[in-house]
């Protein structure tokens, strides 16, 4: 194992470490190869003097070759389905970072790049400021980072003005933006000698990060989930929700808006234990629905289904819901009264639950009344089952 470092452990830093050195990454038509760079991972602290914002700025790791330098920021999380948004602690301050120190290389003539590597996903409203960098964006930015910086250091004299719309532009396009999750950093760590020998070299050293080939822009390398895009044509995507759910993040516009909908045409038909809600009620369509990469209907459903039963999770009643794949119309249920008339199903003959005996599921297709029984159970019971523990005669939908 790597040399013991502050708190003990492999740090996340150090793993990025090993991987930006000897690793050559290839995504999208971005090449990022960090391979012959020098890495210093315990950089000196740029003061305020220098970057003129008003505070000091200390990055996790400064790497050196040919043409410019290249400052390196990790944020890690262990929060399970985070997704890092435009108004996340961890991306102002890494931003306002990167920021600072454009300031400072323009002053001084100076090339620098910036990478900032997480171990989630980072959120549309991100990707969308990399990919499109529109002013509109670009200004919300802008107003965050001057917020944020203002609060930053109340006790010293900061100088936000210093952040403009055109200095964030060029700090993004001179930033490239990294997703390395922990498993695939610690699958390396475990089968790349040449990775576990730098890994081990950084820890030792405290502190890690580094990089290498000059991106054009900054634009997403994986290792990151695909993305479901749910009902958003926003810009901004301010009052969007995002987070990770079976292997897709996923996006909701308007998301509470949205939960309020569904919330509004359940009550209508009179609170049953269960409602069928079809996307037409709700005037969405399967269009409204993006996917970025081929996944099947089913597994988009599933990733929705989790997601959309998130932002229920206000309510005064506990709900289960699902989504049916390829329409997209949802189902919602009282999910203790589910659960109950679920467990009163089971059949001692075929040993499974026999759900046509629930008329509240009646109409509903076998792959809607199986995903509502099966979360129900586990919701309410903290029971596990799968769909060959259940009955129905109801074609699939």
């Amino acid at each position: 194992m790597p040399g013991k470092e502050p708190k003990g452990g492999i740090r996340y830093e150090s793993l990025v470490a090993a991987a930006l050195k000897s690793l050559d990454f290839q995504e999208g038509g971005l090449a990022l190869n960090l391979t012959s760079f020098n890495f210093n991972v315990n950089p000196q602290t740029f003061v305020a003097s220098l970057t003129g914002i008003g505070f000091d700025v200390t990055v996790d790791a400064i790497a050196t070759g040919d043409g410019p330098q290249f400052f390196v920021e990790c944020k890690s999380s262990k929060t399970p389905g985070e997704v890092v948004r435009i108004g996340s602690e961890d991306f102002l301050k890494a931003m306002i970072e990167f920021v600072a120190l454009q300031n400072f290389s323009e002053k001084y003539k100076w090339q620098f790049r910036y990478l900032l590597v997480t171990n989630v996903d980072f959120g549309k409203d991100i990707v969308d400021l990399f990919e499109k960098t529109q002013t509109k964006q670009l200004k919300n930015l802008r107003d965050r980072l001057r917020d944020y910086g203002a609060h930053k250091k109340p006790n010293t004299k900061t100088n936000m003005k210093i952040i403009s719309t055109d200095l964030v532009r060029r700090t993004i396009n001179a930033t490239t933006i990294v997703t390395l999750t922990d498993q695939f950093l610690r699958e390396k760590y475990l089968s790349d000698k040449v990775f576990k020998d730098w890994c081990d070299s950084f820890s030792a050293k405290l502190r890690a990060p580094r990089s290498d080939l000059l991106p054009t822009r900054g634009v997403v390398i994986s290792q990151n989930h695909p993305r479901i895009v749910f009902l958003c044509k926003a810009e901004t995507h301010e009052s969007c929700k995002e987070s990770l759910h079976k292997g897709f993040v996923c996006h909701i516009g308007k998301a509470l808006e949205f939960a309020d909908e569904i919330m509004t045409a359940y009550k209508k038909a009179g609170s049953p234990i269960c409602r069928l809600i079809r996307s037409k009620e709700l005037d969405y369509s399967p269009s409204d629905v993006v996917v970025e990469k081929t996944a099947s209907l089913k597994d988009v459903a599933d990733a929705l289904s989790d997601a959309l039963g998130n932002l229920l999770k206000h309510t005064n009643v506990a709900f289960t819901l699902a989504i049916a794949p390829g329409t997209y119309d949802i189902a919602i249920a009282k999910r203790a009264r589910l659960a109950k008339l679920v467990r009163s199903s089971y059949d001692p003959p075929s040993d499974k639950y026999d759900l046509d005996k629930i008329r509240e599921l009646n109409g509903l297709g076998a792959i809607l009344k199986i995903s509502l029984a099966k979360q129900a159970m586990l919701q309410e019971y903290e029971i596990m089952t799968s769909p060959e523990d259940y009955l129905t005669k109801e074609g699939i939908e």
